[in-house]
């Protein structure tokens, strides 16, 4: 199969402990792993190895993620509305892994190898980091929106033929499909 594929999932409902979080993409498929952190605190510790395939290319062997790049996407957020969404809270990667964590207002360690790469607000390696590119190349369907919008004057003048009202629209926040 080809394309892109999102899994929303609260924190609680992931491996914990020796567990192996094992994944096997194709060749042409991004998988965006959603989490919901809400409730974790302000630590959260993904206790889990996260071991796997793209493509028939093994991505646990970080040499072979560091060529290729990887299709796996991390989006760790908190459904509680705090902060747009954003976890605000630490991460802390404890086994192994790969993949591309996106956690823009967390501060993200890494106590264990890991290949990818990391949008936080901090990041602290205390294990091997090697980066590797989300190398996912999207092609989205164009789509026409059409946006109706009334603006009334509050000078009370009809007279506004120059004038102009500029609207920018913005993906939702909220994901809209969940795991409970």
């Amino acid at each position: 199969n080809e394309g892109e594929y999102y899994l929303y999932i609260p924190y609680n409902k992931l491996p914990n402990g020796s567990r192996e979080l094992n994944i096997t993409l194709g060749k042409n498929v991004t998988l965006i792993i959603n989490v919901d952190l809400s409730g974790a605190g302000e630590t959260y510790d993904a206790n889990f190895q996260i071991t796997g395939s793209q493509g028939g290319s093994n991505f646990t062997n970080e040499s072979s993620a560091l060529e290729k790049g990887m299709n796996l996407l991390w989006n760790f957020y908190d459904s509680s509305g705090n902060q747009n969404n954003q976890y605000t809270g630490t991460i802390n990667m404890v086994k192994p892994g790969v993949g591309c964590i996106v956690a823009p207002s967390a501060n993200v360690n890494i106590d264990a190898s890991f290949a990818g790469t990391i949008v936080a607000n901090k990041i602290k390696t205390s294990a091997t980091f090697s980066k590797s590119m989300f190398k996912t190349v999207v092609i989205a369907e164009e789509t026409d929106i059409a946006v109706m919008a009334h603006k009334e004057w509050d000078d009370g003048k009809d007279a506004h033929t120059n004038d102009s009202v500029t609207v920018q629209l913005y993906k939702s926040l909220s994901p809209n499909k969940s795991l409970n």
